[in-house]
């Protein structure tokens, strides 16, 4: 493909070979069994450490189901503790290759840390809320809205309150985003609250013991808090962009250099799980049910199937590889949706809470999953193309030859199916090259 193409225009291009190539589809049913032994991907060792969330669990379902085997990657497994900057010291001293990092905490992180690179967006968490107790004087956006009838004048009321109490949370985490916003809608700044900052498991264990006004955490944290009689004060149902978080994954600068292959199958990887993680899917259950008994370990959460189904549909929807793009990268996206745009929102948070200098990071500086997925989409298109050139020169040929090049066709049309673009697309090229020489 050339350089320079319109990426919209390459977007439509692949559902247009998409459509035209019926055998290659993989939009309705992902391929799930290994047919073949990858003969083209070398084998490589990878540690990955997802944190004990919701979010990152396609990790471990694609280990559960033999996913990174088939592309020839022996893949670890380290469950994290929501706590970010630990994850991101492991992977800069290369204990670990994959690292989980929102884009709310790796501006602040990225001056002292410097190697390290975002390459996959995994999806947009919708779960932050603030938790009270049921017997605090603080009153739920719930009970202003019923009292006021008017939706912003409700969240202007429930976030005024803040003004002098102590929220228990993880800072330099996600939660910052909740709280954050919640201060703006209460004409509040940071200065007007107190914090107990520790760990999000901690912190939870804190809040349900009485300690602090008011939790926010991670999914299965804030489960706990809920589970133990905690009542959402405020969600981000209510406040929207404010109290989401794009959940990302990282690798180091220098292992990307290096590793470029690796890395594109490792997205091949995630996007093959998320195929099953859509409602429709019949591996729709298995797959929750494995998601659901490593989050409960990890985290000490209790959630049930029902609840988990519920985090899919509606907390943590996973896009799949043909939607990520118009998710993420449409600049015409607003704030809470483009990428782009969000990195650029929290770089001037931090600017604004005095944590770095104007201009001293930029949003090129945190990311190449932009340019990596664009990469894969290529390489998509590229098998596509090769592929319907292959069946037709294979109309005009017979004999010796033919059925070795019908095998090897077969081969790429299996990586295509388990989204292993970087080698169906080497293999068609492979191919191609055979038939043309009959």
């Amino acid at each position: 493909m050339k350089n320079g193409r319109n990426k919209k225009n390459r977007i439509k291009l692949g559902y247009t070979i998409f459509l035209f190539i019926g055998s290659l589809s993989v939009a309705a049913i992902p391929s799930f069994a290994a047919k073949y032994t990858n003969p083209v991907a070398p084998k490589v060792k990878v540690k990955i450490a997802p944190h004990a969330v919701w979010d990152c669990q396609p990790w471990n379902v694609a280990k559960d189901w033999g996913f990174f085997e088939d592309v020839n990657i022996k893949a670890t497994i380290i469950d994290m503790p929501s706590i970010e900057q630990p994850g991101m010291e492991a992977l800069v001293a290369h204990s670990i290759d994959v690292a989980c990092l929102t884009e709310l905490t790796g501006p602040a992180l990225l001056p002292t840390l410097e190697d390290f690179t975002y390459f996959l967006i995994g999806d947009i968490w919708k779960g932050q809320r603030l938790v009270i107790r049921p017997e605090s004087d603080l009153k739920t956006y719930n009970e202003f809205l019923e009292e006021l009838g008017d939706p912003e004048a409700a969240i202007k009321a429930t976030a005024a309150q803040l003004k002098g109490k102590t929220i228990v949370t993880q800072l330099g985490a996600s939660s910052d985003a909740p709280i954050r916003g919640a201060l703006s809608a209460g004409g509040l700044t940071w200065d007007d609250v107190n914090f107990i900052d520790m760990p999000y498991i901690e912190a939870a264990t804190a809040f349900i013991r009485g300690e602090g006004d008011v939790f926010t955490g991670s999914l299965p944290t804030t489960q706990r808090t809920i589970e133990a009689g905690g009542v959402t004060m405020l969600s981000s149902g209510e406040l929207g962009g404010a109290m989401m978080c794009f959940v990302n994954y990282t690798v180091r600068k220098s292992y990307l250099k290096e590793n470029e292959e690796t890395v594109l199958r490792l997205l091949g990887v995630w996007y093959r799980t998320v195929d099953f993680l859509q409602p429709k899917n019949p591996k729709w259950d298995e797959a929750i049910e494995i998601m659901r008994r490593h989050v409960n370990k990890a985290s000490g959460a209790s959630f049930t199937h029902e609840q988990g189904v519920g985090i899919l549909t509606d907390i943590s929807p996973y896009p799949t590889f043909e939607k990520a793009a118009e998710v993420y990268y449409n600049p015409e996206s607003p704030v809470d949706k483009n990428w782009r745009k969000r990195a650029r929102w929290a770089i001037n948070q931090r600017v604004k809470a005095g944590q770095l200098e104007p201009g001293q990071v930029k949003v090129d500086d945190l990311s190449d999953a932009q340019r990596l997925y664009y990469k894969l989409l290529d390489l998509k298109i590229e098998t596509e193309q090769n592929v319907a050139l292959i069946e037709k020169e294979l109309q005009k040929v017979e004999g010796e030859g033919v059925s070795e090049i019908k095998e090897l066709l077969k081969q790429v049309k299996y990586l295509y199916s388990i989204r292993d673009y970087v080698d169906s697309a080497e293999l068609a090229v492979k191919a191609l090259k055979a038939v043309k020489k009959l």
